[in-house]
């Protein structure tokens, strides 16, 4: 998938649709990235018919479990989270609180070892991530290109004994 709101909303809901998800959850935050991701989420889902259930959250609130039990109250089968950082730790803490057996998205930027390991007691069953091809190298076409990132991934895993997450590529 793309990194840009519109297209990460829109994919993420077409995937969701294809595996018979009936009721979408979006719970955004209520900064200008979050009010972009909203509005195309809302934009995606209502050009495919699909029901979603919208919370919105303070960027820098501690407890999302409000939000949370809206979501569960009203039975999404899948949800996704946009936002990044500590957000992110404070939205998947409240879905394992309120016992939400639901796949969840979260957006590229949560894409870290890092943010990982501090969520991994409350990770879902089922999380997914927005991305990009960019570092793909069955789909690049320039040879210079495909070494540069094989050379970095390689020197990457000596230093840290892991393959690059996106924050690496970043």
């Amino acid at each position: 998938m793309d990194v840009v709101p519109e297209d990460a909303m829109g994919e993420a809901i077409r995937a969701r649709k294809d595996h018979k998800i009936e009721k979408f959850g979006l719970m955004t935050s209520t900064d200008a990235t979050g009010l972009s991701a909203r509005e195309h989420g809302l934009k995606a889902a209502t050009e495919l018919s699909l029901p979603v259930v919208d919370v919105q959250f303070d960027p820098g609130a501690q407890n999302l479990i409000p939000q949370v039990a809206k979501l569960a109250a009203q039975g999404v089968d899948a949800l996704f989270i946009w936002s990044s950082g500590p957000q992110v730790v404070t939205a998947l803490r409240a879905i394992a609180a309120a016992r939400m057996d639901v796949p969840v998205f979260l957006n590229y930027s949560s894409m870290s070892y890092d943010l990982m390991n501090l969520v991994k007691d409350v990770t879902p069953k089922e999380l997914l991530f927005t991305g990009d091809d960019a570092f793909d190298t069955s789909n690049i076409k320039d040879p210079e290109r495909v070494k540069m990132i094989e050379d970095f991934n390689r020197r990457y895993e000596e230093k840290r004994g892991l393959a690059p997450d996106w924050m690496a590529y970043a």
